[in-house]
């Protein structure tokens, strides 16, 4: 029997103009699914996304200005990614969201009305579309000890996310940016200002709280999905709609190396990373024991000329044939 698979969905920070380009203009599943996504948004916001995204004018490291607009490319590329799999005949046995990826896990799994996931998620954005900019997220590769270890760090800053032993994420308010850039630069530790508007999952963004509950809390009736989901905000999977909750996506930590640890403790899977910059899957890849058997796959980079090569998804497909079905992983 083949390994169980577990599409695996990413949030901020993933994004950059062009994103799933080469797709959109060679494959028609995800043309159409990109397109049929954008028509949705464009009956709730006005505009459209897809022009957004893949404005000629724009070079693939521009910074995009608004939130709303980055999170939404990012959710039309990985849903509409997952539909070209499931088109060619992969079914994944799990979905694993981290961040704002949750949201796409919701959709994926049919959760809920796709266009009603939609109009939350918008509303959701827009609260942290209101105002300045309020704060940042800042990539560290070295062992947690030096957050630990350094008040510059842990005086100013929270670790927002963990993805392996030697990275990790802290977020901080707008700031303390420069004070954080000039110890980590002066101590020689290599870091990155993710492309992040916000101090997501952390408590900088608390003073939101109220406001996104007002627009998320009991807007939509969920369903039981069709696909378990694994959440890297509570390490654990649920096929129920009562653990999901709007503003845990984006305010708990992102405990990825803690979620794929546990997975891996009950076996080996085939990791498919679905997201814009193909990060999930590195960050899988470290967290792998040496016994593993366990294999991982990206499908997007900004790095990559000409990703629509044909046997990018054939690869991956005939690495994870169709299977019976699994038994439920009990984190």
């Amino acid at each position: 029997m083949s390994l169980p698979v577990i599409f695996m969905f990413s949030g901020q920070g993933t994004q950059y103009y062009h994103m799933g380009r080469e797709f959109f203009e060679n494959n028609e599943c995800f043309r159409e699914s990109m397109l049929r996504i954008d028509r949705l948004i464009k009956n709730i916001t006005g505009e459209s996304v897809i022009r957004t995204i893949y404005n000629k004018g724009k070079k693939r490291s521009d910074f995009f200005k608004e939130l709303s607009h980055s999170s939404l490319g990012i959710f039309m590329v990985e849903v509409s990614i997952s539909r070209v799999f499931v088109e060619k005949g992969l079914r994944p046995d799990y979905l694993l969201g981290a961040s704002m990826g949750e949201f796409v896990s919701a959709a994926v799994s049919k959760m809920a009305d796709i266009e009603e996931i939609l109009s939350v998620f918008i509303s959701c954005m827009r609260q942290f579309d209101i105002g300045a900019d309020h704060g940042s997220m800042i990539g560290i590769l070295d062992s947690q000890s030096t957050f630990y270890d350094n008040p510059v760090l842990h005086r100013n800053s929270e670790i927002s996310a963990v993805n392996f032993d030697r990275s990790y994420v802290i977020s901080c308010k707008r700031e303390k940016v420069n004070t954080i850039h000039r110890f980590l630069r002066d101590h020689g530790i290599g870091y990155q200002i993710l492309p992040a508007k916000g101090a997501f999952h952390s408590s900088y963004i608390d003073e939101y709280e109220c406001r996104v509950r007002d627009v998320t809390d009991g807007k939509i009736s969920l369903k039981k999905p069709e696909i378990p989901l694994i959440s890297c905000a509570h390490t654990a999977v649920t096929d129920s709609p009562v653990d999901f909750s709007f503003w845990d996506i984006i305010r708990k930590p992102i405990m990825f190396q803690k979620t794929i640890q546990r997975i891996e403790n009950r076996g080996n899977y085939v990791y498919i990373d679905l997201g814009p910059s193909g990060t999930l899957s590195t960050f899988a890849k470290y967290n792998l024991g040496a016994g593993s058997k366990s294999k991982t796959f990206s499908v997007l980079s900004p790095l990559w000329r000409s990703l629509n090569k044909p046997d990018i998804i054939k690869n991956v497909v005939t690495v994870s044939p169709a299977r019976e079905k699994q038994k439920h992983i009990n984190l």
